[in-house]
């Protein structure tokens, strides 16, 4: 099995955003993207973020503790730039036999 087909469960509480049953890294991804544009927690011109060393600005940036769910998920964070939002997925994604 290639590592792209590879199924996980979600954990509480990525769950909630993407539900119960089998699914692929990049199908959890795009379902987080979507809530994360639902509920209008990207960024906007004028907005940063440093991670490792770089500053990220707009539509890097999401809101994160906006939202009760991605709050939890991203250990309490106010605000994430956009390529920590995998490293954090990865500790609510279980691997499905």
């Amino acid at each position: 099995v290639r590592a792209v087909d590879m199924k996980y469960y979600a954990v509480e509480p990525l769950n909630e955003i993407v539900g119960n049953g089998k699914i692929t890294r990049g199908q959890a991804m795009k379902k987080v993207w979507k809530h994360i544009d639902k509920k209008n927690l990207k960024g906007v011109e004028g907005d940063t973020a440093k991670y490792k060393g770089k500053t990220y600005k707009g539509g890097q940036v999401i809101f994160v503790g906006d939202d009760p769910i991605l709050k939890e998920i991203c250990k309490g964070k106010k605000k994430i730039v956009m390529f920590e939002l995998t490293a954090y997925m990865n500790n609510y994604l279980e691997k499905a036999d």
